[in-house]
């Protein structure tokens, strides 16, 4: 997902984030329900003196939160591309910027790659936008190119849905 945002100072800031199709509450409502069958499973099993079933079931379950757990937390991953006026600014971390790079705005060049955009400038690279899909990579690069320009000319929002309706410009 792509959320682009204008600047005060003129420039542009652009949230990418994986595609999540199951939100953090939604997986909370998922393990209990899980949790709600096994266990009453479990506990009639039990009841009826098959005993030996109720520590698989707590693992079973321990297992689903761990993986359930694993899902959530690298989706919590996000980059957030900031445009000023004279650089362009790379965070990347899950729940706050745990690496941070300052680009030159005029040497950036954006190319695209098989798994993703680079941006590179004088010599280096840097891999962006890796977990996307090509559409919406095709899609950031052209807004990139854009705001790089001084041409972008999109309202605030997040873009999901018009990604799908709008011309999609490869930029090399």
């Amino acid at each position: 997902m792509i959320c682009a945002e204008p600047q005060p100072e003129g420039g542009w800031q652009f949230i990418l984030r994986p595609n999540r199709s199951l939100s953090r509450r939604g997986a909370r409502w998922f393990f209990l329900g899980m949790a709600a069958v096994s266990l009453t499973i479990a506990l009639g099993l039990g009841f009826l003196g098959f005993w030996m079933v109720l520590p698989f079931a707590g693992a079973e379950l321990a297992l689903l939160a761990g993986c359930l757990w694993h899902v959530q937390h690298r989706l919590a991953y996000q980059e957030v591309i900031t445009l000023a006026q004279d650089s362009l600014t790379v965070e990347r971390g899950r729940y706050c910027a745990e690496c941070r790079r300052v680009l030159p705005r005029y040497w950036v060049r954006i190319v695209r790659k098989r798994q993703g955009l680079n941006l590179r400038t004088h010599g280096h690279s840097l891999a962006i936008a890796a977990f996307l899909p090509q559409d919406e990579q095709a899609m950031l690069a052209h807004w990139l190119q854009s705001a790089l320009q001084g041409e972008l000319r999109v309202q605030s929002h997040c873009m999901v849905t018009q990604i799908l309706n709008e011309r999609v410009i490869e930029v090399e």
